[in-house]
């Protein structure tokens, strides 16, 4: 096809059809004209001398035979295929998969394959069978456009169900060549001919099966959709990891669980990122959670851990995560220069004097860096790297940094001049240097791998390894990393004095840290993240504050500072310190202890306020400045007294109960002079100018060092409080998720709420009471009562008049905040065009300032008609002496838009402005109960707000990728994102050249369809709100977004999974954290790291976990094509060859159906390996066999072909299917035959309990074997019967849980009494005849001896058979079972909601019948048996228009009681349309007429359960002894039968049933005959027997009368001409 567009090519003919071609070449007529002028050159045919014919020769086409050489076959088998496995599971792309997979085909044309196969096909002939199958999805008519199972596009809102189709499959047996066989086989002629028929049959048509076939298998794996849905979430870890982002990839945080890294920033609400080593951890965290669960197995086994342990549903800590992040390491790590500044350098070679000159932090300039090399000279290189450099090859990297350099051109001294022009740079006062024209280098510190793919689609991963001298040259400060305060200064690094930021002086607390044995060594206490340290902000020296209300105004430290008891000087004033208590910048550090700062003759006890948090370690209760006088007592302070001379002042006092530890103390707050002028003692002029034994406190609050040693500098306690402790006491715990609540935003101040006095609206008015605790608080508007010495709380507040207390805590969201919100503008940039107004991007609205508006109305200033009224209104009014103006801070009075928010009047101005409450997501819940009734949504991708579409699907019926949307002229990556687990997209748009989220008022569904505005959840239910989807349930990002929950989880069975899940909070103890007490350094800013992550590694590792979870699939695929011919064709070769005739001894043909990678921790969720010939499911309990994280599990089919099983097969009548002499195998313990195999043996290696189902191909059965069983097969050696419970899946299989490794298991049917048979006393006859030997096993003792069963309520179950006494909880009561040959499963239930205690007995057929333990008398006689709904129906007509779709059952109670039936419905499966009437009958035996059960009738999935009342019973039709119909038996008062019917209507109940139909037999289903079990069944024994063959035809009618009433036909005899099947 590709040569044949280019130019001389020879134009291509109709395709030869094989048969035509084959007739030419017999007559010698098939040539090929060969034009080689115009091929490629490779493209050269040749003869098989490899002589090339002339252009345009006619070369004649000549059949070639093969030869056979089974030593080669077996060979070349067991080498290739293994390799095209390991090829799929180490590919490197999708490619490379594919390029493999085409390798299948030389396999299966190559000469040593080709040669036998032929060997082998020439024995026999192939044809097209057409068979009705159940339990399959397949597509019968693909011209109806309404069927799932013929068009995929249908799957995103229906499915494909499994359903009895009418099928064609080729490629099955036709018949053997007798011939062929005859001629090739000699002797063995006879058994290859059985052996084909019998067993090489299944592997044909198991090849085609729909569904099952191998052609099924791995459908979609090698499309570039399946690759890129798995590769998308890998490729984006690295970037977040690397960039500090956080979990839905933004640039900010709140908390540390929104970090990769763990690590939220508080100083800069910013995920720490991660390099280096540091990066293993984040990205495999990143990877567990963002990763298909199917793929993260395939990773996990890469890696050797346990996806049970390691999953992203489980906490990443502990033993386990820290061996999974050794192992990610060690799997993508490479020795590299690990660190911040790792990235490659672009130099130019300028002086170290000039490059200096543009490295000044100070200066501003902040272009080119300086390293100095320890050897001598140094590096000047561009201080930002650029993205991305790493990863080009060191040319094109030099071509990148000479651009960067060329263009602007030059670099400025000064900051503000950067990016315009050197003549700018002149004007500002600025150096230009020219870049453009110097010599440029590049330097690699970071070891790179660059992968790329070849022309055949194969990666080629070049190493760059990493400068380890240069990785180290460069130098930081090891507590100043990002020089911000030291500017690399060594000696500010080493002494931390002298620091200056942004140009001003700056103070650390923590510059006084010394070691303790060395005072000259200064330390630091850091807190790291990898090799990145900051200093821990918590640490701090002991602080005595002075003054520390008015801490940072100099002055009035300078001036109001000293004096007290001992007459001290002013305190020192520290400008520019930092960290806590930074803004109390008066201190008096000599004073280091609480004793000594809080001078116990003055202040009161220490003692924290009620205001304070719980880690707030600071007291603050000595804190007020104050004029006292030391000695006076409370009768004296409390009267006013004359100072005399020369101040010649009255003072007034105010006892102060609670200073001077309690004694008391005299507060003197004022004095009046003789012409009545008041002075306010409140400055220590004032106060120490009066005199008369006066004294100035100027206040003082300390806070005790912390984390300031060597010991104490070693962890702290992650409990959630600021500052932390530094160790967990027993009762510290802390929540592991967040409390939204309503907080003030000063929380260590306003916690206590504010207490608000209604009689002053002035500051005037409230001023006047100050000494009694009342200040004016002029944003609010408001006075409020701050109390003396007592702290306010709301009682305290309440019980003084015209007083309310308002706070925050409580509240809910609605109610939280207030304030005024400026609805005409709608985005950040209109909104702040105003100083006044702020942007909340949270909320996405415009709001004033609290300090602009703090209330929501007010009368206008110029209402005011006198200046205490006008100051009444507002301080924002004023009186100019006749008239008041101005504006006041209410929201109507604001210009445009505006709605108050929140509480109204005072409250309102409290809750915005004194208190400025806010809503605040990310708060500490303060308790458990707050804790455990809280909780996180996984929603991130809500965080502040997005719009939302639902996925769409594309034209084959799979969601379309949320990128691949594009609205806006948006497309390719830059399309929607990925929302709600896949279920949806977030809207996106183009903005000023970027991709934006739509904003809130753009998200309308007539722009966007199916758009709806989300917004993070803070319930259970805002989070399920969210919605739902419906999932594959083995592939979750498979999604059926236009199914409901009914399609999606009632018909389809898949998985209706939401799309979000809330995980409620945990009340855990906190833990402790490390910190680092290390001496001031200058050290390397990188480090060479012996394991650093390696891009081109961690890609590798990510596309082999695909490629890993592709060939499973694949694997299956191949060995389904291939194995089975490893198996049989030695075998046959060697019977038809010129090998001995016993085939060289050969005993079993193993060949595997099934192999795949499975991790042991998660076996549960694995899929069941389903194939023709039966399945496996690993459940709970299943485990691997030898142990480990992973096993490499296969699935083996098992045929004896030994001498034994030789013997048999030939001993068979194959054309009698009553004949089962070739399967009667199975022997008791006393060495008797019992029964028969019913299909060949399956194994599992590598796993251990699992559930193993076997599809019952055996066609030829012995009446007499009726109980379902398992054996063990070892060699050719069947073993005694398992006992197991056994099950029939959809398909027909037979299926037992418990099956263990490398134990092959054969399903059985067995003799009912097979325990207690014995060999018969005469030798078996080597070939026994059909018809059975009368008596042996079947006559009863003399004296048969009843087994006796005590069973407690809730016991385990029990299987009975013959007759059983069974004593019933409490010993009275005795119930006898008679199963007869059944096997009935018994058990006593325990009493339920709406159910009381009863007996359950289950049929082999899967009927069950319930008694009520209340019912039943002192002795109770049960009689079950099963009947062949066949039989029944043949003898007693069914109720027109309906079909059998159950087993019958017979029943009779001694004496009759109410007892509840539950019949298993052949071909009722959920999602079964609604309208299809099911319904029990019972049969009148007297009338032979199916009379309705008139009780309430319950359906299930498929089942049908009804009672049958004593009524009925007592009918004298339901179990007559005799006087039945004509044709009706059992007629002996053995049981009354009862048989469940799909009807076209209700039945009538009145009339007791309606008439009979003989047709209406037709459709009925027979168990064993269902599912994809065909050779079990009509459709094998056509493909077998019926193909042009009269007599074949015959025998299936003759052998299988039961059969054919099923299936509604006429029973034939041999001899009677074929009917049509």
């Amino acid at each position: 096809d590709e040569w044949a567009g280019e130019p001389g090519a020879v134009p291509l003919v109709p395709t030869l059809p094989s048969d035509l071609a084959h007739e030419c070449i017999e007559h010698g007529m098939l040539k090929v004209v060969v034009d080689q002028s115009s091929m490629p050159g490779p493209w050269v045919f040749t003869d098989k001398e490899g002589n090339q014919p002339y252009h345009f020769a006619e070369v004649e086409v000549r059949p070639r035979e093969l030869s056979c050489d089974l030593d080669e076959f077996e060979g070349f088998a067991s080498a290739r295929v293994p390799h095209l496995v390991r090829q799929l599971k180490t590919a490197s792309s999708m490619r490379v998969a594919n390029s493999a997979m085409m390798t299948l085909t030389t396999i299966v044309n190559d000469e040593s394959w080709v040669g036998c196969k032929q060997r082998i096909d020439n024995l026999y002939t192939t044809g097209e069978l057409q068979a009705s199958i159940s339990g399959i999805r397949a597509c019968d008519d693909p011209s109806d456009a309404m069927d799932p199972c013929c068009h995929e596009a249908l799957r995103w809102s229906d499915c494909c169900l499994p359903s009895t189709k009418t099928v064609n499959i080729s490629g099955v047996l036709d018949s053997v060549d007798a011939q062929a066989v005859s001629e090739g086989c000699g002797d063995n002629a006879a058994l290859v001919t059985a052996l084909l028929e019998d067993e090489f049959a299944e592997v044909l048509i198991a090849t085609e099966v729909p569904e099952f076939g191998c052609n099924s298998k791995a459908k979609g794996v090698l499309e570039d959709k399946y690759w890129d849905r798995l590769m998308k979430p890998m490729w984006e870890c690295p970037m977040m990891v690397f960039s500090g982002l956080s979990v839905i990839g933004k640039s900010t945080c709140n908390d540390d669980s929104e970090c990769w890294s763990q690590s939220c920033k508080s100083d800069q609400n910013r995920c720490a990122s991660a390099q280096g080593g540091a990066a293993m951890e984040p990205m495999l965290r990143c990877i567990v959670t963002n990763a298909d669960s199917f793929l993260w197995e395939r990773l996990a086994i890469l890696i050797d851990v346990d996806p049970s342990k390691v999953n992203k549903d489980r906490p990443m800590k502990g033993a386990h995560w820290v061996e999974a992040v050794t192992n990610f390491g060690d799997r993508v790590g490479v020795p590299s220069c690990s660190g911040h500044e790792s990235d490659m350098w672009c130099v130019i070679d300028v002086p170290e004097a000039t490059c200096k000159m543009y490295t000044d932090w100070e200066a501003g300039s902040q272009t080119l860096q300086w390293i100095a090399d320890p050897a001598g000279g140094g590096y000047c290189k561009r201080r930002w790297s650029m993205p991305g450099l790493d990863d080009l090859d060191d040319d094109q990297a030099l071509q990148q940094c000479t651009q960067a350099f060329a263009n602007p051109g030059f670099v400025c001294d000064k900051q503000e001049a950067m990016g315009s022009t050197p003549q700018a740079c002149q004007a500002s006062g600025g150096t230009p240097l020219t870049t453009s024209g110097l010599t440029v280098s590049v330097h690699r510190l970071r070891t790179s791998g660059i992968l790329d793919w070849d022309d055949n689609g194969n990666p080629v991963s070049t190493t760059l390894m990493g400068d380890e001298a240069k990785c180290t040259m460069q130098k930081v400060c090891n507590w100043d990393r990002d020089g911000m305060l030291t500017g690399g200064d060594l000696s500010k690094c080493l002494t931390a004095e002298n620091l200056q930021m942004g140009g001003q002086n700056v103070t650390i607390p923590t510059a006084s840290f010394v070691d303790s044995s060395n005072p000259n060594k200064k330390m630091a206490c850091l807190q790291c993240w990898g090799d990145w340290c900051y200093p821990w902000y918590a640490a701090t020296p002991a602080i005595c504050a002075v003054v520390p209300w008015r801490g940072s105004d100099e002055q009035w430290c300078t001036t109001n500072s000293g004096g007290g008891p001992d007459g001290l000087p002013a305190a020192s004033f520290v400008s520019g310190m930092t960290g806590i208590g930074g803004h109390m910048m008066c201190r008096r550090d000599s004073l280091d202890s609480i004793d000594t700062c809080l001078d116990t003759r003055v202040c009161p006890v220490p003692e924290k306020t009620k205001w304070q948090q719980e880690g707030d370690t600071w007291t603050y209760n000595c804190a007020e400045s104050l004029c006292i006088h030391m000695s006076a007592t409370k009768e004296e302070c409390e009267q006013s007294f004359y100072a005399g001379p020369p101040s010649n002042l009255t003072m007034f006092g105010a006892w102060r109960p609670k200073w001077k530890q309690g004694s008391g103390l005299c507060h003197v707050y004022g004095a009046m002079d003789d012409t009545w002028n008041w002075h306010s003692l409140d400055s220590k002029s004032t106060c120490e100018g009066v005199g008369a034994g006066l004294v100035w406190w100027e206040g003082r609050a300390f806070a005790p060092g912390a984390f300031n040693t060597a010991e104490t500098c070693d962890s702290y306690c992650d409990n959630g409080n600021w500052p932390p402790p530094s160790e967990c006491g027993d009762d510290s715990a802390q929540c592991d998720t967040n409390c939204p609540q309503c907080l003030p935003d000063n929380e260590m101040e306003n916690m206590g709420g504010v207490c608000v006095w209604h009689g002053a609206v002035s500051a005037e008015q409230c001023g006047q009471n100050e000494t009694d605790g009342y200040s004016w608080n002029y944003g609010a508007g408001l006075c409020v009562w701050e109390g003396e010495d007592d702290e306010v709380d709301e009682a305290s507040c309440l019980a003084r008049p015209m007083h309310s207390f308002h706070t925050c805590v409580g509240a809910e969201e609605d109610n939280c905040q207030a304030y005024c919100w400026a609805k005409d503008f709608e985005d950040f940039t209109s909104c702040t065009a105003q100083e006044d107004r702020d942007w909340d991007w949270e909320m996405q609205i415009c709001k004033w300032y609290p300090h602009a508006v703090n209330r929501d109305t007010s009368p206008r200033c110029d209402t005011a008609q006198s200046m205490e009224s006008c100051s009444i209104i507002s301080t924002n009014c004023h009186w100019d002496g006749r008239n008041c103006s101005g504006t006041t801070k209410a929201c109507d009075a604001m210009p445009g838009n505006n709605e108050w928010v929140g509480p109204s009047g005072l409250a309102g101005a409290a809750v915005s402005n004194s208190l400025n409450c806010r809503w605040k997501i990310w708060a500490r819940c303060p308790d458990q109960t707050s804790c455990e009734s809280a909780g996180e949504c996984s929603d991130w991708w809500a965080e502040g707000g997005a719009c939302v579409v639902p996925r769409e699907k594309d034209e084959y019926g799979y969601a379309r990728e949320c990128w691949e949307v594009a609205k806006d002229d948006i497309s390719g990556h830059e399309g929607y994102e990925w929302a709600a687990g896949g279920a949806s997209c977030i809207v996106r748009k183009l903005k000023d050249g970027m991709t934006v989220r739509v904003e809130k008022h753009e998200c309308s569904n007539l722009t966007y369809p199916g758009a709806r505005w989300a917004e993070r959840a803070q319930t259970q239910a805002e989070c399920d709100a969210h919605g739902s989807v419906c999932r594959d349930t083995y592939d979750e990002w498979d999604i059926r977004g236009g199914m409901n929950k009914s399609v999606c989880e009632d018909k389809c069975n898949l998985q209706m999974s939401k799309t979000s899940h809330f995980r409620t909070g945990k009340w855990e103890p906190a833990q402790e954290s490390p910190l680092h007490w290390v001496e001031r350094s200058f050290g390397s800013v990188n480090s060479w790291d012996p394991k650093t992550l390696s891009i081109s590694d961690f890609q590798t590792f990510v596309i082999r976990g695909i490629a890993r979870l592709v060939a499973s699939q694949l694997e299956s695929q191949i060995l389904c094509k291939l194995d089975a011919w490893s198996g049989w064709v030695p075998l046959l070769g060697e019977l038809c060859g010129e090998q001995e005739a016993e085939g060289g001894g050969r005993t079993e043909v193993v060949f595997a159906l099934d192999a795949d990678t499975l991790a042991c921790g998660t076996l549960v969720k694995s899929k069941p390996k389903i194939t023709f010939h039966g399945s496996y499911t690993p459940g709970e309990g299943s485990s691997c066999a030898a142990g480990g994280t992973s096993v490499d599990a296969k699935f083996n089919k098992v045929v004896p072909v030994g001498a034994d099983a030789r013997r048999l097969l030939l001993a068979s009548n194959r054309r009698d299917l009553a004949d089962c002499t070739a399967h009667r195998v199975v022997k008791n313990a006393n060495g008797a035959i019992v029964g028969q195999k019913m299909g060949a043996g399956l194994s599992v290696t590598g796993l251990n309990n699992v559930q193993i189902c076997v599809n019952p191909t055996v066609t030829q059965m012995c009446s007499e074997y009726t109980v379902m069983d398992f054996v063990e097969l070892s060699g050719s050696t069947y073993g005694l019967p398992l006992e197991v419970a056994v099950t029939k899946n959809a398909q027909g299989h037979y299926c037992f849980s418990g099956a263990n490794s490398g134990k092959t298991y054969v399903p059985v049917h067995l003799d009912p009494n097979w325990k207690t048979m014995t060999l018969p006393a005469t030798p078996t006859p080597t070939t026994p005849a059909v018809t059975p030997a009368p008596d042996t096993t079947t006559t009863p003792a003399p004296t048969p001896t009843v087994p006796i069963i005590s069973f407690p309520v809730g016991g385990d179950s029990v299987t009975l058979s013959g007759e059983t006494d069974i004593t019933l909880p409490g010993g009275t009561t005795t119930i006898r079972v008679d199963a007869g040959s059944e096997s009935v499963t018994a058990s006593v239930l325990n009493a339920t909601a709406g159910e009381e205690a009863k007996v359950q007995m289950v049929l082999s057929s899967g009927t069950t019948v319930n008694i009520p333990l209340s019912a039943m008398g002192a002795n109770q006689k049960v009689q079950l048996r099963a009947a062949n709904a066949s039989d029944v129906a043949a003898a007693s007509p069914l109720p027109s228009g309906s079909k059998a779709v159950s087993e019958a059952l017979s029943i009779v109670l001694t004496p009759p009681l109410q007892v509840n039936l539950s019949f298993t419905v052949v071909g009722m499966v959920a999602g079964r349309r609604q309208d299809t009437v099911h319904h029990v009958h019972w049969l009148d035996k007297g009338e032979n007429e199916w009379k309705p059960l008139c009780t309430e009738h319950t359906k299930a999935s498929t089942t049908l359960t009804a009672p049958v009342t004593t009524d009925v019973q007592e009918d004298e039709g339901f179990n007559p002894s005799s006087g039945c119909a004509s044709g009706v038996t059992p007629c002996d008062g053995s049981g009354g039968t009862l048989l469940a019917f799909e009807l076209e209507d209700e039945p009538d109940c009145d009339s007791g049933g309606g008439g009979l139909s003989v047709g209406a037999i037709v459709g009925i289903v027979i168990g064993a005959l269902g599912g994809v079990g065909l050779i079990g069944g009509i459709a094998f024994f056509g493909q077998k027997y019926l193909k042009g063959d009269d007599d074949r035809a015959a025998l299936y009618q003759s052998t299988s009368p039961s059969l054919a009433a099923a299936l509604g036909e006429t029973p034939k005899r041999e001899g009677e001409p074929e009917a049509a099947v």
